[in-house]
């Protein structure tokens, strides 16, 4: 068939369709009628009955609100939701019953993340805290809120709680030891030793006495590595001056390592002892803090001869 043929058809069918579609428009009056049709099967409160009718018209709800995401929750969810809830409520009545003296390690962990991850199995997590960190809990809780945001399922919030343990435990050792006085060689070591709990880098702290032993006032004086030009030297003069000293020790910590001095220790304890002895202080102790124990400079043979 020639093209012109066929586009001649072509052309001749629409139209045709055309004339149909043209032949069943509605008139007005008709369309009049079915409006009333509809107008008639509805209520008095103007929803449409949904089954009598092909066009579906239902009213607005005004008061619809969406809800946020973690609320809309599938029916399996849910169910789950209420597994862990019931479990978390069994947790929590052991601890209460029982204490954490039969608590494993992991369920320490799981329980205290439940204040701070919500309608998730905090277990697994809590195992795997533990995996990263060599099985201490004392590793997870001195860790770096950041490193601790990298374990699978530990957001913000958890890292932050975690973090904050030991060093809510050292403002609690810290008033029970004040409220019981702190004097005597041990329970001065122990109270600055308690001081650098949870401290993720290295600071220097003075602490203030008499010459009885008797703990008057201590206070951190710089952060960062310890050398004696870091050291704010006029800062304790002052301290020891204000609370009217008449012996100091000085004391830091190794966040990341041994409790052992370094040279840069040993030159800045000289230089600490030459500054007070200006103002006649003495320094009788350079304390250094480690994860686990401290060092005390003045008891140890190899270096008490710097006091």
């Amino acid at each position: 068939m020639p093209k012109e043929d066929a586009l001649s058809e072509i052309l001749e069918n629409i139209g045709s369709e055309f004339d149909r579609i043209r032949s069943n428009a509605l008139d007005d009056e008709t369309i009049d009628r079915l409006l009333a049709e509809e107008l008639n099967m509805s209520d008095p409160g103007g929803k449409m009955d949904e089954c009598s009718s092909g066009v579906c018209t239902k009213t607005i709800d005004r008061s619809f609100t969406i809800k946020p995401v973690e609320e809309r929750i599938s029916p399996i969810t849910a169910v789950e939701g209420n597994l862990h809830k019931n479990h978390r409520a069994k947790v929590r009545k052991r601890f209460l019953e029982e204490g954490l003296d039969k608590f494993e390690k992991h369920n320490i962990l799981e329980l205290l993340l439940f204040y701070a991850i919500p309608r998730v199995d905090t277990n697994e997590i809590a195992h795997r805290l533990l995996n990263a960190y060599h099985g201490n809990i004392s590793e997870v809780l001195g860790a770096d809120y950041r490193s601790l945001m990298k374990i699978d399922g530990v957001g913000e919030s958890a890292a932050i709680l975690l973090s904050m343990i030991p060093q809510v435990f050292r403002v609690y050792r810290e008033e029970l030891l004040s409220r019981a006085g702190i004097s005597g060689r041990t329970m001065v070591e122990q109270y600055i030793a308690n001081r650098f709990t949870g401290e993720p880098v290295e600071r220097v702290l003075v602490a203030c006495l008499d010459n009885r032993w008797n703990l008057l006032g201590d206070e951190f004086v710089s952060t960062g590595s310890v050398n004696f030009s870091s050291v704010d030297r006029r800062g304790i003069i002052e301290m020891c001056l204000r609370y009217n000293a008449t012996a100091a020790i000085i004391a830091h910590n190794h966040p990341r390592g041994t409790a052992l001095p370094s040279r840069d220790d040993l030159n800045t304890t000289i230089e600490v002892r030459r500054a007070l002895e200006v103002i006649g202080v003495r320094l009788i102790d350079h304390i250094i803090v480690a994860r686990e124990d401290y060092i005390s400079l003045a008891c140890s043979k190899n270096y008490n001869s710097l006091f």
